[in-house]
């Protein structure tokens, strides 16, 4: 049998997203009906085709750290079965894995295009200094383009994959920075956003790419959805990681200063500022809005006479640790109705951490404000019947 029959063989492989690999026309995908660890090896030895791995790193690489007790012998199995799959796919008697120099691999006789070679060969040419601003843009959207989600999703779970992947991110990542900057150059700030929110759909903890895309909104008018994006981006960390990065993407936004606003008259300023929908209970806002509003109230005291008393709610878990992060969220999300529902509405309320709920109300006396927090946790242990999660409170007046 010829390793090399079917010269006019064409083959094309998708490793971005779904796997897939086709053979004159005719397309394998889906794992359904397949051993994943076959699959695995046609993977592998495409991957790996330009560089051909030794046998022992093959073996260990496929098995990934599992037991078997003739390894040599159950890859023999696994190149036959692969072997038969890929010759059922073409239909003829081409041998696409080879044995060469003591290992497995990939047959380079055959023209083979793989979408992760391109995707590399792509972002190579767009991080070209010298070359026209124009080619590079090109270059970076079709690197872009090629990556869809991620690359081999669904083998995940093998450890040479994960290299593989992480690799192919921050590539992915550095020419959506670099595309937008080129972008920004030429003043083409619409074009940067679809880019953005595309790889924010991937990635949505890349703090560069949500700069970027504030960045965009600013420039093209999109005060609403850059102030939007803004409040979810700073509230999404919070959740997730404890912290607080409003200093940081603030700037982004204050470009959209009153300067730039055309002139206005009374009525309409006042319609802007009102509530576009009557909501009951507290006012929430983050952090940095709230202590704002707090220093205005602390001016306003002398005149009110009224006394202010912050309130914290903190959120630990059984052991008094930090609850795991499925189980914070849904408590985070009953307790935080729980305060706006049982606060008036010229009370306040804010996010100070992923555990923590900040309110200030103004009132007399501190039975009062002990009556407030008394309402609040009867919500939360009514909406929340778990023990995983308990809250602490503490108040202390605020005196001028």
């Amino acid at each position: 049998m010829s390793l090399y029959s079917g010269k006019n063989t064409k083959i094309s492989v998708q490793m971005f997203g779904e796997f897939s690999i086709t053979i004159n026309g005719k397309t394998l995908t889906n794992l359904k009906g397949r051993t994943k660890r076959v699959w695995m090896l046609i993977q592998y030895l495409i991957a790996q085709r330009n560089v051909p791995v030794p046998l022992n790193r093959l073996l260990r690489d496929i098995w990934d750290g599992r037991e078997c007790g003739d390894p040599e012998n159950a890859l023999k199995n696994l190149v036959y079965r692969a072997r038969t799959i890929l010759g059922d796919l073409s239909g003829d008697q081409s041998q696409f894995i080879i044995f060469l120099n003591g290992t497995y691999v990939w047959n380079n006789q055959y023209e083979c295009s793989v979408d992760s070679e391109r995707f590399l060969e792509y972002a190579q040419k767009a991080c070209l200094q010298k070359a026209p601003v124009e080619k590079r843009i090109r270059w970076y959207r079709k690197a872009i383009g090629l990556y869809q989600n991620g690359f081999l999703p669904k083998s995940s779970y093998g450890t040479w994959v994960i290299l593989q992947s992480t690799r192919y991110m921050g590539l992915y990542l550095r020419c959506v920075v670099g595309l937008c900057g080129l972008l920004a150059q030429k003043d083409r700030f619409e074009e940067m956003i679809p880019v953005c929110e595309e790889a924010l759909r991937l990635f949505p903890y890349e703090e560069p790419v949500h700069i970027l895309l504030l960045q965009a909104y600013s420039n093209t008018g999109c005060e609403g959805k850059a102030f939007d994006h803004y409040d979810r981006t700073v509230k999404l960390f919070y959740q997730e990681f404890g912290v607080n990065l409003s200093g940081l993407f603030k700037p982004c936004v204050s470009r959209i200063s009153d300067s730039s606003r055309p002139q206005t008259d009374l009525e309409s300023i006042h319609s802007d500022l009102q509530e576009k929908t009557k909501i009951k209970g507290a006012f929430y806002c983050d952090y940095d809005m709230f202590k704002y509003l707090y220093r205005s109230q602390v001016r306003m005291m002398p005149r009110t006479g009224l006394s202010i008393f912050l309130i914290l709610f903190t959120m630990n878990g059984r052991d008094g640790g930090m609850p795991e992060p499925e189980v914070l969220r849904a408590a985070s999300e009953k307790l935080k109705n729980a305060i706006l529902t049982g606060m008036r509405r010229g009370d306040t309320v804010a996010s100070c951490s992923a555990t923590q709920y900040i309110a200030m109300l103004q009132t007399v006396t501190s039975e009062t404000a002990q009556g407030v927090v008394q309402r609040v946790m009867r919500k939360f242990r009514f909406d929340y019947r778990r023990d995983a999660v308990r809250v602490s409170t503490k108040i202390t007046s605020i005196m001028e």
